[in-house]
């Protein structure tokens, strides 16, 4: 009778202490589970923070062996600011709560991934965010509404009602958002739409588009990229309606950094731009083969640099708001034939 007291004792001691213990597992910190029965857990002592980027590892155990995989650890890099996440790194392991060994590892591809709405992913990173980001905006709070940014009674802002009446500067509207707002502005995912027919979808922050997005313009030119302050500011890709294309560094709005512009024709300049024009180092190359590589100052050719004709002649040389300057003219075969000094041509004797 003593004993089985006794085992009864212990027994409910245990359940108890299953029941109502920390949720870690070792060095696991469980935070959830999936309608499928998978386990998530994450390394909550190794967190480490790079301004409001959290780099961690995410442990998934499965309900049942999968191949000869029992759970899976991926490095995950999770940007709590707009709430995007990387895989920098996976690993597949033979036993559960990542025990067993390495069956294999890989590299995902390096790319930004959004969770989507209301997925597991979404309140897991959702909950990470909320531990060890204090000033962090918790998805609890985000709503998905419709504002109308525009005057009323002279007064700019967002506004929950569409302006129907007669259009004056006092009252009008002109910008239509849909998306994700927290306290009343758009934070998070969303759409502006002008009305002129300008489209942005993407990325905002306070009341402005910040981020990663994509504008359409009524003339059928686009733009996707970096975002900052309502500015093109980053990284991008401008794709014009004229068959143009430029893809590289922008700075408020303008083509700025280093950067490579295609032309319809074939035409193609690789190298510095600044303020929408080429400066710096650079190389252009022209359909019928003539190309010129060197400096370049206010979009023109200016410093040092080397044209090739089409013939496979050379000149080498100063150039002054594109105009040769200083230098000598080869022909294919590297033979003198004739020479610039302060852009005036003297033919060899």
């Amino acid at each position: 009778m003593g004993n089985s007291v006794k085992k009864i004792t212990l027994l409910l001691v245990i359940t108890f202490t299953f029941l109502f213990s920390t949720t870690s597992w070792g060095e696991w910190t469980y935070v959830g589970e999936s309608d499928i029965g998978r386990k998530y857990y994450y390394d909550k002592d190794r967190v480490r923070k790079n301004g409001k980027v959290l780099y961690f590892w995410l442990l998934i155990d499965l309900p049942r062996p999968l191949m000869e995989t029992s759970s899976v650890t991926t490095h995950t890099e999770l940007d709590c600011s707009i709430f995007r996440y990387k895989k920098l790194n996976t690993q597949f392991l033979r036993n559960q709560m990542g025990g067993g060994g390495i069956i294999n590892e890989f590299t995902p591809k390096d790319e930004w991934i959004y969770p989507k709405t209301n997925s597991v992913f979404e309140s897991l990173y959702n909950k990470i965010c909320k531990e060890h980001q204090k000033n962090y905006v918790s998805l609890d709070v985000i709503k998905s509404e419709v504002f109308y940014y525009g005057n009323r009674d002279g007064k700019f802002g967002f506004y929950t009602e569409k302006w129907e009446g007669l259009e004056t500067e006092e009252n009008i509207d002109y910008v239509k958002y849909e998306g994700d707002t927290v306290n009343g502005v758009p934070n998070g995912q969303g759409t502006f739409t002008w009305t002129n027919g300008k489209k942005y979808e993407g990325e905002f922050k306070d009341g402005g588009i910040n981020g990663q997005g994509t504008e359409t313009l009524p003339d059928g030119d686009k733009y996707v990229g970096e975002w900052k302050d309502s500015k093109r500011n980053g990284q991008g890709i401008v794709t014009y309606q004229n068959g143009m294309k430029y893809v590289g560094g922008w700075k408020d709005d303008k083509i700025n950094g280093q950067g490579t512009l295609t032309s319809q024709d074939g035409t193609k300049y690789v190298g510095g731009w600044k303020d929408d024009k080429n400066q710096g180092q650079g190389t252009i190359t022209f359909p019928d083969g003539t190309k010129y590589v060197g400096e370049w100052k206010n979009g023109r050719r200016d410093g040092q640099g080397t044209y090739t004709y089409d013939n496979g002649d050379v000149f080498e040389g100063e150039f002054k708001e594109g105009e040769q300057l200083n230098g000598t003219h080869y022909d294919k075969d590297r033979n003198i034939k004739w020479k610039k000094v302060n852009g005036e041509t003297q033919y060899k004797q």
